[in-house]
């Protein structure tokens, strides 16, 4: 004790937590036009979003192609299901990537430029169980395949080391 103060230096080591302390994300309705300014018909079923979700449907919806003027989109090289998981992780739902979903949403990200899938999947590949809770466990050939298609090179150089 000196002046009346005490100094205390305290070192907490987390083993764990309970509870679910983040805020509930709202249910979001991608089936409901009501807060939408663009549809995408995913084999048949309409997916409403708003546009400014990634650089590249802005500019598909209010760029100055011909598209522009369309709000109505069909894609068939994606099932909705697929889609539909894309974009919750585009509205920030809980949805992660993991070794099933990865591959599509890089597919995704590719074609619609969507930077921050191909971050977070570059991010999910590079994990492995030496340091991480979860991890990917796709072997290293399917990761050089899809660090090369995907032109992931902190991937590349990664797994390349790990032969």
């Amino acid at each position: 004790v000196v002046d009346g103060s005490i100094e205390v230096e305290v070192m907490i080591n987390v083993k764990g937590r309970s509870g679910d302390r983040l805020p509930k994300m709202p249910e979001i309705d991608f089936y409901s036009a009501k807060y939408s300014d663009v549809v995408f018909v995913v084999n048949g079923k309409n997916l409403h979003i708003l546009a400014h979700s990634s650089s590249h449907f802005e500019k598909l919806f209010y760029g100055d192609s011909r598209k522009s003027e369309e709000k109505k989109i069909d894609i068939n090289d994606a099932s909705s299901e697929e889609f539909l998981v894309a974009l919750e992780m585009i509205y920030n739902t809980r949805r992660e990537i993991d070794d099933i979903n990865v591959e599509f949403l890089l597919r995704i990200a590719d074609r619609f430029d969507i930077m921050s899938f191909l971050d977070r999947a570059e991010k999910w590949l590079n994990t492995d169980e030496r340091n991480e809770d979860t991890w990917s466990s796709l072997p290293i050939h399917k990761k050089l395949h899809i660090a090369d298609q995907y032109k992931l090179e902190a991937l590349k150089v990664r797994n390349f080391f790990s032969i």
